[in-house]
């Protein structure tokens, strides 16, 4: 491998690290090597790659051509926590760190710190703080938690300082404080600390705790993002994109996604893909909007899921599969995502690519109807009303059809109307009707402006 990777691997991008450490770790078109993975996982990680991060949290917590080290295998962990790693939100605390060869090193690591932190030693007080909060190897207590980040943050440990402030923003453990937020966020930016430089940067933005300056927000995202933090360069590439009252500057704007896509930054990642796919700032590329998307996807973002789903079920820009479309769509909705429960939903519910299931329909239906989407109530109350596959039940029709129309839905604001015109489970109020009747026609519902017109007097 004589390349410019071999010869001065610290001059190359973190995905172009990244993507070697994955083949030496995997022994793609060279011989395995943990020990050249693991050097290439670094040198990535350092300059920010979140993926890189997790892979070296993994390896200190498995001993994986390393030496076990949970202290070292938390704070890679938390660096791509907080830069926006899927896997690091979800396996952050207890879930990360399980199993018995891990428990029993964590049960001695917890009496290592207490019996550090009683000697009034910092670090071992944050790694308390951080257990604590994040449920790692004790019961979660956040206000546990916090007492531990701020005997260590008045000792000026600059993540006590960072995660104390986190705590006082959003009432975490301790009650919701911005002005001191703000000045213990202060102290972490001062030691130069990008995590602290970060949400200095949004407590200045949103003018919470101190008065609103957009000139320090810019200036604070400027340094966190030149320490290859790669959450700072999505901030400001939104920032130069969507900011009200600023601006746009599209070059800015790609210029940092693209910093933070090459660190593997998901939304970063999603919204080039935006771009390509729209030809906004950008020539449109379906091939690149494929390629920004999968990656994100690959790393759990929903909506990059979801709009691969749709460019496989439609074919745009490349050959139809409707398989990879339930796939990426499955994917999506099984982690929450509304859009596409909704879609899975009337998918299944139409036979429309697949074979019809009215019931399989309706389980994503009302997964979407109790987070609050109008179509779904308004489908589920369309089952009930109709008998399909759920009882008859009139009464709970219209409860999920008045959810649907008070939510702005013209399906569920028409049939509240008739329901009232014909006094069908409702009393029949005319000037309901035309209330609900009138609400769908502004949403230009079709039967709705053709009933209003027929509308006596």
């Amino acid at each position: 491998m004589a390349d410019h990777l071999s010869k001065d691997p610290k001059l190359a991008g973190p995905s172009e690290l990244f993507e070697r450490a994955e083949t030496y770790y995997l022994g793609e078109k060279v011989q395995q090597d943990l020990g050249e993975a693991l050097k290439f996982w670094r040198l990535a990680a350092d300059k920010g790659h979140l993926v890189a991060q997790s892979r070296l949290a993994q390896a200190y917590r498995d001993g994986l051509g390393l030496e076990v080290d949970l202290e070292k295998s938390f704070d890679w962990l938390i660096k791509a926590f907080l830069s926006g790693h899927n896997d690091s939100n979800i396996q952050l605390g207890q879930l990360f760190f399980q199993g018995p060869k891990v428990e029993k090193e964590l049960e001695r690591c917890l009496i290592k710190w207490r019996l550090a932190a009683e000697q009034g030693e910092a670090q071992a007080q944050y790694n308390l703080g951080r257990s604590y909060y994040f449920q790692v190897g004790v019961d979660k207590d956040q206000a546990q938690g916090v007492k531990y980040f701020r005997l260590a943050a008045d000792q000026g440990h600059p993540m006590a300082q960072f995660f104390l402030s986190e705590a006082l923003q959003n009432g975490l453990g301790a009650q919701k404080d911005l002005a001191e937020a703000f000045k213990i966020c202060n102290l972490a930016a001062d030691q130069g600390l990008a995590e602290g430089r970060l949400i200095l940067g949004q407590l200045y933005f949103y003018g919470d705790g101190v008065e609103k300056d957009l000139a320090k927000t810019v200036k604070l995202w400027r340094q966190a993002a030149e320490q290859d933090l790669a959450t700072a360069q999505l901030n400001l590439g939104t920032f130069y994109s969507f900011t009200p009252g600023m601006k746009k500057d599209p070059f800015k704007t790609l210029k940092y996604w693209r910093l933070a896509a090459d660190r593997a930054q998901p939304i970063a990642l999603f919204n080039l893909g935006v771009a390509f796919h729209d030809g906004h700032m950008v020539e449109k590329k379906i091939d690149k909007a494929l390629r920004y998307w999968r990656l994100a996807a690959d790393q759990g973002n929903l909506d990059a899921q979801f709009n691969l789903g749709t460019l496989y079920h439609s074919g745009h820009g490349l050959k139809k599969d409707q398989a990879m479309a339930l796939k990426y769509w499955h994917l999506a909705a099984d982690h929450g995502l509304v859009e596409a429960q909704v879609y899975l939903g009337q998918i299944y519910s139409t036979g429309h690519g697949v074979e019809k299931d009215l019931a399989r329909g309706l389980i994503y239906w009302r997964l979407a109807a109790d987070k609050g989407d109008s179509r779904a109530q308004f489908y589920i109350g369309q089952a009930y009303m109709l008998g399909q596959v759920l009882d008859h039940n009139p009464d709970q029709a219209i409860k999920y059809w008045f959810m649907a129309a008070e939510a702005g839905n013209p399906l569920g604001q028409y049939h509240i109307g008739v329901s009232y015109l014909k006094g069908i489970v409702l009393e029949q109020d005319l000037k309901l009707a035309f209330k609900y009747i009138s609400l769908a026609a502004q949403r230009n519902y079709p039967p709705a402006l053709e009933l209003l017109k027929k509308w006596p007097g």
